[in-house]
């Protein structure tokens, strides 16, 4: 049985493609492929879809990824109470969306020394307050709260997402409110975006029909590529996917998807949690300064 195993299997679960999760995780695609298909063949099960656009958990895999989410916590505990120095910084799904990927790789070069751990958690406020987590990646809607400190870690304009074949796909840009009449693809409620798409609608004046929600980025795109509705969507987002039949609108509105790295602001960081959100603080102060 090997750790690292089930690790790359929490990481790759929260991710779309191989690559992303070997971004995340610091290791070859080669090596996250690898690590999977052993685990597939210990647990004698498929865990992930091997599509062309990338991988989806099966239902053995969404049945197996909370015990190995348990088994990679326990595990982690079990070598911070050797004095191991290890940041654990929640995050609200999915980490992709807050560029984690470029971020660790930037703070790993810099403090070699101080690894990080992303846990994805739906509920990263709630545990920023009551002190389960010192530091956690959030979206938009969660800033809100007058007892969480924010720096703003990305803002990116909202588009629509529309099939190739649909009658508004040759414009060069459009209202959202032309969009009023059609079935709308979002991702889950849990997901952070779900409620700043629904307000960008109503902002048009239109509540979307919504027919069809998605945990996973790539769901939301394979729905809209086969012409089972529209969404919203990032031209960031958009471009870490290798999707086909998809076009993206830009929108007259000016509507944004923003996140920010959170911390209470009754309670003080520990040293390593200090030295992130210091790291965070500055490189975002000289990106808005250019």
């Amino acid at each position: 049985m090997s750790i690292d195993r089930y690790k790359t299997f929490v990481a790759a679960a929260t991710c779309s493609t191989f690559l992303e999760a070997a971004d995340m995780l610091n290791i070859s695609p080669a090596t996250v492929s690898k690590q999977i298909a052993s685990l597939e063949k210990e647990l004698s099960v498929i865990l992930f879809d091997r599509m062309t656009h990338g991988v989806r958990l099966t239902r053995a895999g969404e049945a197996r990824l909370p015990m190995a989410r348990r088994f990679v916590d326990a595990y982690t505990a079990l070598m911070n109470m050797t004095g191991e120095p290890k940041l654990r910084i929640y995050s609200t799904p999915p980490p992709s969306r807050f560029g984690l990927s470029a971020i660790l790789k930037e703070f790993s070069a810099e403090r070699p020394n101080l690894p990080i751990e992303i846990i994805e958690n739906r509920e990263t406020p709630s545990a920023i307050e009551s002190g389960e987590c010192e530091l956690g990646f959030i979206g938009s809607k969660h800033r809100l709260s007058s007892s969480l400190e924010c720096v703003d870690i990305r803002s990116t304009r909202i588009g629509a997402l529309l099939p190739e074949s649909h009658r508004m796909a040759g414009k060069e840009k459009i209202s959202l409110a032309e969009l009023c009449d059609e079935d709308f693809i979002l991702p889950n409620p849990e997901v952070h975006v779900h409620q700043v798409y629904i307000d960008c609608c109503c902002k048009c004046g239109f509540t979307p029909n919504i027919v069809q929600t998605a945990f996973r980025d790539d769901s939301v795109l394979f729905f809209v590529s086969n012409g089972q509705g529209v969404s919203l969507f990032t031209r960031e987002m958009l471009a870490i996917y290798n999707f086909t039949g998809l076009v993206f609108m830009p929108l007259e509105e000016e509507f944004y998807s923003g996140g920010a790295l959170a911390r209470s602001k009754n309670t003080p960081l520990s040293q390593p949690a200090q030295i992130f959100w210091d790291f965070i603080l500055h490189r975002y102060k000289l990106e808005s300064a250019t």
